[in-house]
């Protein structure tokens, strides 16, 4: 087999092995979700998969929604996308400037500050779900 052959099968192989982690991953994200919706801790606004919000320990993006200070990125995204639930969808519009609107108020986006903290939050997740220890507890901090 040639050097170029080798490369080929190697990426091939890498290609294979990147694509199954993504689909365990999805599922993963996907058992999280559900639990997390059973639980009440999170009201989706999007159809589909929402790590972000999965990842954050969940959000009522509904009522995120309802009170006009924003929402997740994701579910920014979905609905400007199509991407609504069907309780939401009959409450989308645009206004005059051709910005997405829902029950009349401007969607937006999570203030930066907000996002921070569902960063960190993620990142506290993720340690906790690897094994490891929360950012910042530990070595003298409870």
């Amino acid at each position: 087999m040639t050097t170029t052959a080798n490369s080929s099968a190697t990426s091939s192989l890498r290609l294979q092995a990147g694509a199954a982690g993504l689909r365990n991953s999805s599922a993963s994200n996907a058992t999280a979700q559900t639990a997390l919706e059973q639980d009440g801790l999170y009201t989706p606004a999007i159809r589909g998969l929402n790590a972000y919000a999965t990842l954050s320990g969940g959000v009522d993006a509904v009522t995120d929604l309802e009170s006009g200070r924003g929402v997740d990125p994701v579910t920014f995204s979905g609905l400007h996308i199509g991407l609504a639930t069907d309780d939401v969808l009959p409450h989308l519009a645009y206004d005059a400037n051709g910005r997405l609107t829902y029950k009349g108020k401007l969607v937006r986006m999570y203030p930066p500050e907000r996002m921070r903290r569902m960063s960190r939050r993620h990142e506290a997740i993720l340690a906790v779900a690897g094994g490891g220890r929360r950012p910042g507890v530990g070595a003298g901090n409870p």
